[in-house]
């Protein structure tokens, strides 16, 4: 034990400041060189190794991946740490069994690399348009020879994180070679769906449909049918559907005898004298879509069904007569307008849909006024367009896009009344056209915008949107507010991750296979904006803060 114990002095005598001998690095003797000459070697390593590509297959498809412009980096600082401490830094036993593996053979050390994640994730992303693959809906076919389902394809998607995996192990090993690693991407609509469909379809365009309202008969032709009808874009037990745009459109013309729309109550001044009349509201009837879609999607595939009962909702006006004697001379409180391209079709069209649902609104004493509750689901059956909607950091196509803008402007208006703000947030990145920290997103179901009128007057919301421009004026008998406010100057600026000549890449199925859509980043940065109300007297009665922190957007080039 002595003498063993005297040797291994010597020998850490021996090799003091040095890798022991027989530690080798993916196949290069470093023993015996200083730590110096070893951080020499993995300059030397990294340079050739993180420089060769690895080749990425799947089938009879290759891509090259260069690791250092993948963000992979060598940790020589942890890999020069690993080739020293054998045979130096564990205790003695250890120590011992190190150098006589060392002696007899060799020790393996394994090079430690770093990841860059953002530089991996648009390196990567640029790499996986050759392998991934969009899936393909099953669809229901309408042919002269009678509807036919054609089959959902599956997608394909790469796997982003085990890819990083196989790559360092690659690395690690001195391979040149991984295999790209895909998971299938199921379609939205399945065969099965299209097939339940296609049976559903086989009795619905068999012969024409009668909608029935009380005494009055309506009746829906083949041809008729058949344009109304969609699969939808999940699986369900009634895979035929007459939710859609087209439908919406024929039966709102078809059904015009049943339908009575609410009247507002209204101010008209009289002649002669300087009261205000006030013209009582009316209510009115209105169809129940949803039940009649619903109705319709099971009943016409029913050969035993003889007609579709039409179901209708009373339809309250939004300002009753109670309304319009409590609001009487009213005026205005605050009033504010965005604007927006005149050209964006879509965007426009979603915009005024939401101004025609806000306008005439009435917002009651105590009352918290909710934008989701007030404007409800934006789909395209409630006539809403595709337009861009942020999701993920980046603009995608979706539904209801622009809406937003409108949200935005009435938390303008709400801002200057001096009303309190009980939800509100900013976007995930900023948009030059707003205020800046002083806009407010919505996404039904998650991110609301809320308000409460905490005086004791009711509010009037009116809304009006032109070609290019959305403006919302808030109103009441009286207001006795003031609003002082102070925006601070935006700091910690943060440059998107990209750049316009190295952007993210990503597939959009909204755009035609090849075509290009270069997206612009916008730099980060935080604001808080600082408000104080107060009544006519100067006397403080709300302050509050609202922060923004809106994000890098990155450079995106979208493909088709």
């Amino acid at each position: 034990m002595v003498a063993g114990g005297f040797a291994l002095a010597a020998d850490s005598y021996h090799h003091q400041g040095r890798a022991y001998r027989g530690v080798e690095l993916q196949g290069r003797a470093l023993g015996g060189l200083t730590e110096e000459q070893v951080a020499q070697e993995l300059t030397t390593l990294a340079a050739g190794l993180l420089a060769a590509p690895v080749e990425v297959r799947h089938e009879g498809t290759l891509v090259e991946l260069v690791p250092d412009q993948a963000g992979i980096a060598l940790d020589k600082k942890a890999t020069l740490a690993a080739v020293m401490e054998v045979g130096h830094e564990a205790g003695w036993l250890e120590r011992g069994r190190q150098r006589l593996a060392a002696s007899v053979g060799s020790v393996a050390i394994e090079p430690v690399f770093v990841v860059d994640e953002q530089g991996f994730q648009f390196e990567v992303d640029q790499l996986a348009l050759a392998f991934e693959e969009l899936p393909k809906n099953a669809r229901l076919l309408l042919t002269e020879k009678g509807p036919r389902a054609v089959a959902a394809e599956e997608g394909l998607s790469l796997r982003r994180d085990l890819l990083q995996q196989a790559v360092l192990a690659a690395l690690r090993t001195s391979s040149a070679e991984v295999e790209a690693p895909l998971e299938s991407v199921p379609p939205k609509v399945g065969t099965d769906a299209a097939r339940r469909a296609l049976e559903t379809a086989k009795v619905a365009f068999s012969r024409p449909l009668v909608l029935r309202y009380q005494d009055l008969n309506f009746e829906l032709s083949v041809e008729q049918l058949t344009r109304m009808a969609a699969v939808p874009e999940t699986e369900r037990a009634t895979a035929l559907s007459f939710d859609t745009d087209t439908s919406r459109e024929l039966l709102e013309k078809l059904l015009a005898p049943i339908r009575h729309p609410a009247v507002d109550a209204r101010l008209k001044p009289v002649l002669g004298e300087k009261n205000l009349e006030v013209i009582p509201s009316k209510s009115g009837v209105e169809i129940d879509w949803d039940s009649l879609f619903r109705d319709l999607a099971r009943l016409a595939g029913d050969p035993n069904a003889a007609y579709v009962p039409v179901p209708t909702l009373r339809a309250e006006p939004k300002v009753t007569t109670t309304d319009a004697l409590a609001l009487g001379m009213r005026r205005e409180v605050s009033s504010f307008t965005t604007y927006f391209k005149a050209g964006d079709t879509a965007r426009g069209n979603n915009i005024r849909q939401v101004a025609k649902l806000l306008d005439g609104t009435i917002v009651h004493p105590g009352e918290t006024f909710s934008f989701n509750g007030t404007v409800g689901p934006r789909t395209k059956a409630a006539g809403f367009d595709e337009a861009p909607v942020i999701v993920g950091g980046v603009l995608t196509p979706g539904v209801g896009g622009g809406i937003c803008q409108v949200s935005t402007t009435l938390f303008n208006a709400v801002f200057f009344a001096g009303l309190p703000v009980d939800e509100r947030k900013p976007h995930s990145f900023y948009i030059d056209h707003y205020p800046l920290g002083r806009d407010a997103t919505v996404s039904y179901g998650t991110v609301d915008f809320k308000f409460r009128n905490d005086s004791d007057r009711p509010l009037l919301i009116s809304a009006q949107a032109g070609e290019n421009s959305v403006e919302i004026t808030l109103a009441a008998s009286s207001w006795e507010r003031t609003v002082e406010y102070e925006a601070q100057s935006p700091d910690r600026l943060r440059e998107p991750r990209t750049t316009s000549s190295n952007p993210r890449r990503l597939r959009d199925p909204s755009l035609a296979r090849g075509e290009q859509a270069l997206e612009q980043g916008v730099p980060g940065r935080e604001v808080t904006v600082t408000r104080v109300v107060k009544d006519l007297e100067g006397e403080v009665l709300l302050r509050d803060e609202f922060p923004s922190v809106y994000a890098p957007k990155d450079y995106v080039l979208r493909i088709g």
